[in-house]
């Protein structure tokens, strides 16, 4: 269970995280606020606490690998392994896609665990788990999306810790392939509140 409840938690990512004033979001849309999780995750306890819930958030759920894109996932999904292995002993692997392939070294775009026979984790039929950090729009998703399904694995669910509730993500809240629940949503005046009941795929 998590350290703190999600009432608190709430409150200590509000006012951490949410900055006000005109700003442009990654979805190219302008917004009187913001939220820079990223302030919490890479905070000392907090960061803790954000992973405990996550993996509450997705303790029904079972898979073999957590990831998404770069930069936003990476601290949730390499901070809910860690967790989740030293503290509850359930491993997992972790992955996270760039938005463009790399233009040198490997030219990868997706880079991955792998196991210990040294073979790579986003496989055919692995299970796998999105996590973002806020949600708008979810245009970006797609490209985790894309690369996710050329691998032949299965989305299990997708996790987000603030949805800011733009009705542009719908596609990703109702999609038929996998399920889709959030920590926190954004009320009309973008203050967040713990998340109603998750959504069914």
């Amino acid at each position: 269970m998590p350290n703190i409840g999600p009432g608190e938690l709430g409150e200590r990512l509000q006012a951490r995280c949410r900055l006000d004033g005109d700003v442009t979001l990654s979805s190219r849309t302008s917004s009187s606020y913001y939220y820079d999780v990223k302030r919490a995750l890479l905070a000392p306890k907090l960061k803790i606490d954000l992973a405990e819930a996550m993996l509450d958030l997705v303790s029904d759920l079972e898979y073999d690998i957590v990831g998404g894109l770069a930069v936003g996932s990476v601290p949730i999904a390499e901070q809910m392994s860690v967790v989740s292995e030293l503290k509850r002993g359930q491993p997992f692997g972790t992955f996270y896609v760039r938005s463009q392939p790399k233009e040198h070294g490997t030219a990868e775009q997706t880079f991955q665990a792998y196991d210990d026979s040294i073979h790579p984790m986003l496989v055919p039929g692995a299970r796998v788990l999105v996590v973002d950090d806020v949600v708008t729009t979810g245009k970006s998703m797609e490209i985790v999306f894309d690369q996710i399904w050329k691998a032949q694995a299965t989305i299990v669910a997708v996790a987000v810790i603030v949805d800011r509730c733009d009705p542009a993500a719908d596609s990703i809240r109702h999609h038929p392939r996998f399920s889709y629940r959030s920590l926190f949503e954004a009320d009309p005046d973008g203050y967040i509140v713990p998340r109603r009941a998750p959504a069914v795929a």
